[in-house]
């Protein structure tokens, strides 16, 4: 029952505050595990994190879902995501992926990505899978 309504909060949540990203409307996530940690107005989701949208699946052994802060952040050893779309074509694995607001996904920490048929690997990868940009700084 735990699971259920933290399913629906979370859903609740990402799509109401980070709408503007289209790659994590729609969003189910599976774990093993979540704690909603009211006081500080976040929700964790505790291994074999699994998370599908319309347009991604994502890999990690910890999410964390900060409603103050308008942000996910994946952890993983490493944590994985992968375009789910025939329009957009990428995959990329890194220590950290966190999602903005402001639809760009940042890979953080021994982060390779394909893209387009393109190989990236830096330790810091920015992309907005909406208009294709990739940087390696902000």
């Amino acid at each position: 029952m735990n699971k259920i309504l933290t399913f629906f909060l979370v859903s609740f949540a990402c799509i109401s505050t980070l709408s503007a990203n289209a790659f994590l409307d729609n969003l189910i996530i599976n774990s093993n595990s979540v704690e909603v940690k009211k006081n500080s107005s976040q929700i964790v989701f505790l291994n074999n994190v699994q998370i599908e949208t319309e347009f991604l699946s994502i890999k990690a052994d910890i999410a964390l879902y900060d409603n103050i802060k308008k942000i996910m952040s994946l952890k993983g050893n490493p944590s994985l995501i992968q375009s789910t779309s025939g329009e957009q074509n990428f995959n990329g694995n890194a220590e950290e992926i966190v999602f903005y607001s402001n639809s760009k996904i940042h890979l953080l920490g021994n982060a390779s990505m394909d893209y387009d048929n393109i190989k990236i690997s830096s330790s810091s990868i920015i992309f907005n899978p909406q208009n294709g940009m990739v940087s390696s700084d902000e």
